[in-house]
């Protein structure tokens, strides 16, 4: 049996994974506050979070926005921020 991409087992087309909004909201609002030593790891965390949507890319630019009004470097495919220059 072939499988079609974006269908669930019924072979029903099936709607694209995004992250809840709230869950969104509060990812970026604890990346603005959450301390400089453990702003990295959260980071990182979110993108993991957001990896998991299937339609996430507006979600991750986001994310990688507010990293980078922190300090820190972006990978150009939105999936890892990296410590901020000293």
């Amino acid at each position: 049996m072939v499988r079609r991409a974006h269908t669930d087992d019924a072979d029903q087309a099936a709607r694209p994974v995004e992250l809840r909004r709230r869950t969104f909201r509060a990812a970026l609002e604890r990346i603005r506050e959450v301390d400089r030593d453990d702003a990295l790891q959260t980071i990182n965390s979110y993108f993991g979070l957001a990896r998991q949507a299937t339609a996430s890319h507006s979600d991750r630019a986001r994310i990688a926005n507010a990293a980078r009004r922190r300090g820190h470097s972006v990978k150009a495919d939105l999936t890892k921020a990296y410590r901020r220059a000293t």
